[in-house]
């Protein structure tokens, strides 16, 4: 039977790696799995705010949120260019984000995203 198979029949493949001794089984992982972010409500119900409200809040013209934030976080030298949105993909935006961060251990660092 191919990996995929036994895996999938809920078998443990053995011998498949020299180390596996050295993983978790992945039935074992499935056995004991945590699921995360479950609820598809992405705005609490009664705030009247929209995904394009809350967008606008964080990133729309004029607002400092992420120059704030990188105060915060004791970032320097902070570079922003607002998210732009195409008529085209209403549904992505793009951004730039370049300045200098503390990194424990390594010190300043730059950063861009």
């Amino acid at each position: 039977a191919a990996f995929g198979e036994v895996v999938a029949a809920g078998a443990t493949p053995r011998g498949v790696f020299a180390c596996e001794q050295d993983f978790t089984p992945v039935v074992e992982i499935f056995d004991n799995q945590l699921v995360l972010c479950e609820a598809e409500e992405l705005i609490p119900g009664g705030s009247g705010a929209t995904p394009a409200d809350v967008f606008e809040r964080l990133f729309g013209r004029g607002n400092c949120f992420i120059q704030r934030y990188q105060e915060l976080r004791k970032g320097r030298d902070v570079k922003w260019s607002a998210p732009r949105i195409s008529a085209g993909t209403p549904w992505a935006a793009q951004a730039e984000l370049r300045c200098v961060v503390p990194v424990p251990v390594l010190g300043q660092k730059p950063y861009h995203e």
